[in-house]
């Protein structure tokens, strides 16, 4: 077999960034892109191509010109072949947190969500932001809740309850504002590609020092 044919095309591929301040703790904030079965008008899928462009964000992200950010990137293939031959790729990149508070974390993730944008546009189907949700509010609600909870399972796995604080939706978005019992506020928002909310970005934010 030519193992450089092996994932020239996939089922399903998941994009995680998340910005923290040191490997394996949790994010300020969580970028994820998820799309199936990708098409491109460019040729053929190309797994590694795609996790250099994400690479390219250590670059990008940084704030001194020239100098990446530190960074850890796993990029991972699975290839099933039970039945119907199939296969999935996931890439998950950790980038070192800079600044924490202020004006200047507003525009942390600023290369990162533009990515995320171009690859919805290069792999989907249909452009992003085009097809309200096929999913109703409280399903909506209940995707950002997981979306919490799948970057900060160490906070809200105890029973934290996690309260809607505000919700605004629009066609192809939904925005929600969260809060747990520690007094962190957590804002999601969801970007419908191809009618579902495929992309979406988490920030937190601790409670202000009395």
């Amino acid at each position: 077999m030519d193992d450089s044919q092996a994932f020239s095309y996939v089922d399903r591929v998941v994009i995680v960034v998340r910005f923290v301040p040191m490997p394996g703790e949790a994010p300020s904030s969580a970028y994820r892109l998820e799309f199936d079965a990708p098409h491109s008008a460019t040729g053929a899928f190309d797994f590694h191509a795609l996790a250099t462009e994400v690479r390219q964000l250590a670059w990008e992200e940084s704030p001194d010109e020239g100098v990446p950010l530190p960074y850890v990137l796993d990029a991972n293939e699975s290839e099933y072949s039970w039945g119907a031959d199939s296969g999935s790729a996931q890439i998950v990149m950790e980038l070192a947190q800079q600044v924490t508070t202020g004006a200047v974390q507003a525009v942390v993730g600023a290369a990162t969500l533009s990515l995320l944008a171009q690859l919805s546009e290069r792999f989907g189907r249909s452009p992003d932001g085009t097809l309200p949700f096929n999913s109703d509010s409280k399903e909506l609600e209940q995707y950002a809740r997981w979306a919490i909870e799948s970057h900060y399972e160490e906070v809200v796995s105890d029973g934290q309850a996690l309260r809607v604080l505000e919700v605004t939706e629009e066609t192809g978005y939904w925005k929600g504002s969260f809060a747990d019992n520690y007094g962190r506020t957590y804002k999601v928002t969801l970007v419908s590609v191809e009618g579902d909310p495929r992309r979406s970005a988490v920030t937190r934010r601790e409670p202000p020092v009395e």
